[in-house]
């Protein structure tokens, strides 16, 4: 009987472990090589080219329909979107686990408040290799025009939209930015608990 409580014990640890890793786990960061030859199908069918980005300054966000966390931040991202567009910053929404791109695009057209203005592409398996793992959504990378990732974002962290902007200001003005080393990317909420800001991979 005490060999079987300790069995149990065990599990459930392993079990706990298991799903929380997503939140403790810092994956690696992509190079600038990784981008070479790297292309997106858009919703409307179209390819965009991640080379065509070269030189500016973009902020990859992977999304769900499913995703809660995800789809309040859609306000946040069309007015980045809205004010720094224009000054060669680029947004691209990788849209997974989702469907089809029909099924999205009918998701979307469903409410005005899941309306995105910036670009949308799906995910296959080559993004997901290139910028992943991908643990939990949102999961949002900051590039600068060297395609180096200056920052990661796991979940809808909270002044993720404030911390952007103050990146992206500094980008634009050439100043230099203090990047942190992989074990301090924010992960979750770092004013509360993870659980209503990440939501794991996996639907």
């Amino acid at each position: 009987m005490r060999y079987a409580r300790y069995g149990l014990l065990l599990t459930a640890v392993i079990g706990l472990v298991a799903s929380l890793g997503y939140l403790v786990y810092t994956p690696p960061m992509p190079t600038p090589a990784a981008f070479v030859g790297l292309t997106a199908v858009s919703l409307d069918s179209s390819v965009m080219s991640f080379e065509d980005l070269t030189g500016e300054i973009v902020v990859i966000d992977f999304w769900a329909t499913w995703c809660a966390p995800c789809i309040t931040e859609i306000p946040h991202y069309n007015a980045l979107y809205a004010d720094y567009h224009d000054k060669g910053v680029h947004m691209v929404g990788l849209t997974v686990e989702s469907g089809t791109s029909e099924e999205v695009m009918e998701w979307i057209d469903e409410d005005e408040s899941h309306r995105m203005n910036y670009p949308l592409v799906m995910a296959d398996d080559r993004l997901m290799e290139v910028f992943g793992p991908i643990f939990g959504f949102p999961t949002t990378l900051l590039l600068d025009r060297d395609g180096t990732v200056v920052k990661r974002w796991i979940g809808a962290v909270s002044g993720k939209s404030d911390q952007l902007r103050e990146l992206i200001d500094k980008l634009l003005a050439g100043e230099p930015i203090e990047r942190p080393a992989p074990v301090e990317d924010n992960v979750g909420d770092p004013e509360g608990p993870a659980s209503g800001s990440v939501t794991p991979s996996g639907g």
